[in-house]
């Protein structure tokens, strides 16, 4: 289904989000 495969995509972009956001603090804790 076309529906199933944007929610997919959607997932996968906000799991990115969360990964830049993890990474971006452990820079500016880092610093």
């Amino acid at each position: 289904m076309v529906l199933r495969n944007i929610y997919k995509g959607l997932n996968e972009v906000k799991s990115l989000e969360v990964l830049w956001c993890q990474l971006t603090l452990a820079v500016v804790e880092g610093e």
